[in-house]
């Protein structure tokens, strides 16, 4: 995945979360103009590390590392009900509830759900592999 693809996806969960409710509001909160913004998703103005900063400072989950060199995983925790973003306190979503209070429909919206589950997955994986070397050490 290039630094590129993985800005989009940061912004993209950044919408799914809630965080702002359109790519014009986004941009608006970051400090951009919407017409700058979409100049730097579309790769006609370069991207900056003050870009990504802007970006990462939305959410203190969003792994830095992560956007710019593709080291490690794009959210530092796994999604919890303490997970938030910078802007306000988000109330948890029910399942299948947008942050507009719609219903999941948007391809992208399954595909982060799906990414959540992946990765809690993995994190289970990793507490198994702990827990197992921990009673072996008994």
């Amino acid at each position: 995945m290039t630094k590129i693809q993985r800005v989009r996806k940061v912004a993209d969960w950044l919408l799914f979360k809630g965080y702002a409710q359109s790519d014009r509001e986004l941009a608006e909160k970051l400090g951009y103009s919407r017409s700058f913004f979409s100049q730097i998703m579309n790769e006609k103005a370069p991207l900056s590390a003050r870009f990504i900063r802007q970006l990462c400072s939305a959410s203190r989950n969003i792994n830095y590392d992560w956007v710019l060199t593709g080291t490690g995983e794009m959210l530092k925790e796994a999604y919890s009900e303490e997970t938030q973003l910078s802007s306000a306190a988000e109330k948890p979503l029910a399942y299948g509830q947008r942050p507009s209070g719609g219903t999941l429909t948007n391809e992208f919206e399954m595909k982060a759900l799906i990414e959540m589950l992946h990765e809690k997955d993995r994190q289970i994986a990793i507490f198994q592999s702990q827990i197992s070397d921990l009673i072996s050490k008994l």
